[in-house]
């Protein structure tokens, strides 16, 4: 998965970055920072992809 496609990914399945990064067991700052290319992850994309769509 690009990191492209996992901001599409929260973006579609209703989650900010804010509220995803506890979900995904890291701080919000290293989130965006993988999100916006600073840092590598491939595992938090994984995680990224397999996160449910939220209930609103």
């Amino acid at each position: 998965m690009t990191r492209q496609s996992a901001k599409d990914q929260l973006k579609k399945k209703g989650w900010t970055q804010v509220a995803a990064a506890p979900r995904l067991g890291v701080r919000f700052e290293h989130l965006n920072r993988v999100l916006n290319g600073h840092r590598e992850s491939k595992r938090l994309l994984r995680k990224i992809e397999e996160l449910e769509t939220t209930t609103k």
